[in-house]
């Protein structure tokens, strides 16, 4: 049975390379690119990126601001849409380190900006993992390389009702996060 969004992305004519370019350019959201820049920087064709920035742009996922022969693009953060696609695109990125921790985890939880869709190119990766093996957890999330940092908060269960009473602000940003792995502990 095929479900109704189940083609969402051929439906919004979004192929890998419009993937690509709407993903770099929302990691950047306060700058604008002309064509040539976006090409390079996503190893795409000169004339798939003109198709799909015009593709884009048409679906007001994106600016477009001409200063003489040039194009300029940005990616329109007004546009709903784009808070969710940056969510969608962090949890794709480290679904592989979720992955590798499940095991070892009762919990592992997406916070901070790249769980609300705020994050740049300079934003860290921030996630908490609630395990009894923290120190083999740590070393793992350690030996682990992406494009950006990683900053996990690896806590044991005691761990996590300690910081539960000593900074209430703190506990209730990471545990008011995306549930990526485990059932509810504790409240969480």
């Amino acid at each position: 049975m095929v479900r109704k969004n189940e083609h969402m992305f051929e439906k919004m004519n979004l192929t890998p390379l419009g993937i690509a370019v709407l993903s770099w350019l929302a990691r950047n959201p306060d700058k604008e690119f002309y064509v040539r820049e976006i090409t390079r920087a996503v190893y795409g064709s000169l004339g798939g990126c003109h198709k799909v920035l015009k593709n884009l742009y048409g679906k007001k996922l994106l600016n477009r601001r001409k200063s003489g022969r040039n194009v300029y693009y940005s990616v329109n953060d007004t546009n709903p849409a784009i808070k969710y696609f940056k969510i969608f695109m962090n949890i794709y990125e480290i679904h592989d380190i979720v992955q590798l921790l499940q095991d070892k985890s009762i919990k592992i939880v997406l916070f901070g900006s790249c769980a609300h869709g705020e994050d740049t190119t300079k934003s860290d990766i921030d996630i908490l993992v609630i395990t009894n093996e923290v120190d083999e957890t740590r070393r793992i999330l350690n030996s682990i390389s992406l494009r950006r940092d990683i900053a996990p908060v690896v806590l044991s269960p005691t761990d996590l009702m300690k910081l539960k009473e000593r900074d209430k602000a703190f506990y209730s940003e990471v545990t008011g996060g995306i549930v990526l792995w485990g059932d509810s502990y504790e409240g969480i």
